[in-house]
């Protein structure tokens, strides 16, 4: 096995003929990758199917390429969060599927593939460019009727507009003819111009008001993936320095612009908890669920991720506010989702911890009264059985002190069981 590494440093890769040759020759050991375990491993079969996925693009057998692709994303799961490579070879694997998509013509799977790069890079002009090329492929797509139609339409009007449309012919062809090349100019311009912008002018027939969005937006999109919104301080900053704009939730206007909303919100509320700023970190949160209502629709993959972290931050809140039974509803919720995560698990043990010494608190103000009423008093309102209350009052409080230290381990967690029945009962 390490022989054949070894070889494949020796690889000239910038010739196709050898990275296939090579590869074929080897492609049992290459494609045994399923109990290979040591990293560097990985690291080396990932770069020489990435090659190899280069060579067979240039080829143009996309049909290999792209099973050799999900070989790529299978053993690039087993270095995530292991490798400093990782993110270099999931943008490269990410872009060889986009590239291979719009070779074979399927521009919208691609289209998705080029977002996901432009979210991680967006200032790259490859990615740009083949973004806005799909697009323009898309659209041309859908004009193809409408290229066939005018097409017709003008050859009809030069060939009988005379005696169709007497003394309108001139008109009518006229008319025809500005369809006609507008019609072709369309594609070039959409490619030309770029999506963003040629979004704005087509919608300005619509909303002017979308121009003003569009350029605020491409300016502080580019602005926030400069910023450590990790940093409480930082997010603060930021969210305040563009409040108006993503306060206005009709700024987020398709599914690229939700998910930034979402994350720069998201960022904005952990700061707040932060500060303890719990009532305005709960207000963002109502935006933070309508934003996420208009994203279950556009099938992110986000969505899900979106979803938990906003109800993880709502449980938090709540909990700070010490709405321990509101807050474990969302645990619960939470932990059906990941039923491994210790950290959900912690926060619903310790919400019903402290909704039991809620009500435990009760029966220790008994107590104490008891406790206090026998000192004092005792021996005048008890005479001879003063021992027993004392001996009663002094369980109690053993009984109260044992609760309290060892409830917590007698709690049950939800089971994703119960949800399932309620949902159908529901």
């Amino acid at each position: 096995m390490d022989s054949i590494i070894e070889k494949s440093r020796n690889i000239n890769m910038d010739f196709t003929e050898d990275i296939i040759e090579f590869y074929h020759e080897n492609q049992s050991y290459f494609d045994s990758f399923d109990n290979i375990k040591e990293i560097e491993t990985i690291e080396e079969i990932i770069l020489v199917k990435q090659k190899y996925c280069e060579a067979l693009e240039n080829k143009a057998h996309y049909k290999e390429t792209t099973v050799v692709l999900k070989h790529i994303f299978i053993l690039l799961t087993k270095i995530k969060n292991k490798s400093q490579k990782y993110e270099s070879y999931f943008e490269r694997a990410l872009f060889y599927q986009g590239l291979v998509l719009a070779r074979q013509e399927r521009y919208s799977q691609s289209n998705h593939k080029f977002k996901e790069l432009l979210i991680i890079d967006p200032l790259n002009e490859t990615y740009r460019s083949w973004y806005q090329s799909n697009k323009s492929k898309i659209f041309d797509r859908r004009l193809s009727l409408s290229k066939s139609i005018v097409l017709i339409a003008t050859v009809f009007t030069t060939l009988f507009g005379n005696y169709v449309f007497g003394h309108l012919n001139f008109q009518i062809t006229l008319f025809v003819f500005v369809l006609l090349i507008a019609t072709y100019s369309f594609p070039y311009l959409y490619r030309k111009i770029g999506t963003n912008n040629w979004q704005i002018i087509f919608v300005k027939l619509l909303d002017l008001r979308i121009i003003e969005i569009r350029f605020y937006m491409g300016k502080i999109t580019t602005e926030w993936y400069n910023f450590d919104l990790y940093d409480a301080d930082v997010a603060l900053e930021f969210y305040k320095k563009h409040q108006l704009y993503y306060e206005n939730l009709n700024n987020a206007i398709d599914k690229m612009t939700i998910e930034e909303f979402i994350v720069v919100k998201q960022r904005y509320c952990e700061a707040l908890e932060k500060m303890n700023r719990y009532n305005e970190a709960l207000i963002l949160l109502e935006q933070i669920y309508k934003l996420l209502d208009r994203l279950k629709n556009k099938k992110s993959k986000y969505y899900d991720t979106f979803y938990e972290k906003a109800l993880f931050c709502e449980g938090l809140l709540l909990g700070r506010q010490e709405k321990y039974k509101e807050s474990n509803e969302i645990f619960k919720k939470l932990i059906f989702i990941d039923p491994e995560n210790e950290r959900y698990e912690n926060w619903y043990l310790t919400n019903k911890e402290w909704l039991a010494n809620k009500k435990i608190s009760i029966y220790e103000y008994f107590v104490i009264t008891l406790f206090v009423i026998t000192i004092l008093w005792g021996n005048n309102i008890f005479a001879d059985n003063m021992f027993i209350v004392r001996l009663v009052v002094f369980i109690l409080f053993v009984v109260l002190i044992v609760i309290k230290r060892f409830y917590r381990k007698f709690i049950k967690l939800p089971k994703p069981e119960i949800q399932q029945n309620n949902t159908t009962n529901a």
